[in-house]
């Protein structure tokens, strides 16, 4: 929680103009203030699996997670950087490495594709909690991936974006008939 209140702290007076964060420093408050592990955690409840442990595992900040998180900030900021108004991670990276907008969107793109492979990495060799906990996991990046996918915000233009994959999943589904 005090990290927390230092990550508002600090981020006012990134968006206020008074500094420019390092990229570092950035990333390990938007990973904190991401909606994370507040999706994830809140997407537990109501399963039957679910054990007060698998709640330790997520506050643990395991690794499976956190690329989930730095993935999500990737992803947003290539997609929205050119027209928010505030700070992004994006902007920070240009500042520190003194490069292109061009050249720090290709890098984020590098760093959310590191993300997934991380992800891909952590599922198949490290130690997990069930199957259906990390497909919920998972389903949290892949629903990050089709809201952001190929540079465009779908939070911001849903019509575009999302519309198609709604009106596949539930307009015209894809019959699976099972044996």
């Amino acid at each position: 929680m005090q990290q927390l209140v230092w990550g508002y702290k600090k981020k006012a007076s990134w968006q206020m103009g008074e500094e420019v964060p390092r990229f570092e420093d950035y990333m390990s408050y938007a990973v904190i203030n991401s909606t994370c592990y507040l999706l994830l955690s809140s997407s537990f409840m109501g399963m039957e699996s679910v054990t007060k442990e698998y709640y330790e595992w997520l506050n643990s900040e395991p690794k499976i997670v956190k690329a989930i998180g730095h993935y999500g900030r990737y992803m947003n900021d290539i997609a929205s950087f050119q027209v928010c108004l505030l700070a992004t991670s994006i902007d920070c990276y240009m500042k520190e490495h003194g490069v292109s907008k061009q050249e720090a969107v290709d890098k984020f793109v590098e760093l959310a594709e590191d993300c997934w492979m991380t992800m891909n990495e952590e599922r198949v060799l490290a130690t997990l909690p069930s199957h259906d906990i990390i497909e919920r996991v998972l389903n949290y990046a892949r629903v990050t991936y089709v809201t952001f996918n190929h540079g465009e915000d779908g939070f911001t233009n849903p019509e575009n974006v999302l519309r198609p994959h709604i009106i596949a999943l539930f307009k015209d589904p894809i019959t699976i008939i099972s044996f």
